[in-house]
């Protein structure tokens, strides 16, 4: 239905309607020189229906290079997002390289502080005696 429909859109269809009435018109009632226009129409909607052919294949080439144009600059969002997901990767991955590295040694920096000089001192708050008395 759609192919009909697009068909009695062109200009080239209406042309050969208009050449099979007046061949339906010759083989009734022949009348001189209907068969030369008959003829030229025929050559006309013939020259119609090439230029309605290249036409169409313009608009297909011209929708196919934005399709393209489309696809690349969706590539090319795509790619600079992959660069900045690894970039952020890389950075987390430092980060936590960093922390992995240092919090142990904190932790055990202020154990040993608390241990030598908090331990002590809050024993002696609280009345205990301290392993060294």
């Amino acid at each position: 239905m759609e192919i009909a429909k697009e068909l009695v859109r062109t200009k080239s269809f209406w042309v050969f309607i208009v050449v099979a009435v007046l061949g339906a018109i010759e083989t009734i009632h022949p009348l001189p020189l209907l068969g030369l226009v008959i003829a030229a129409l025929t050559i006309f909607g013939i020259s119609i229906q090439g230029a309605e052919t290249v036409l169409a294949q313009k608009d297909i080439e011209r929708k196919h290079t934005k399709v393209l144009q489309e696809i690349e600059q969706a590539r090319g969002e795509a790619a600079k997002q992959y660069d900045e997901a690894t970039q952020e990767i890389k950075k987390a991955k430092e980060e936590a390289l960093f922390l992995i590295k240092w919090v142990p040694r904190l932790w055990i920096f202020i154990y040993s502080v608390a241990d030598k000089f908090v331990t002590p001192t809050v024993l002696k708050w609280i009345g205990r005696p301290t392993s060294k008395e």
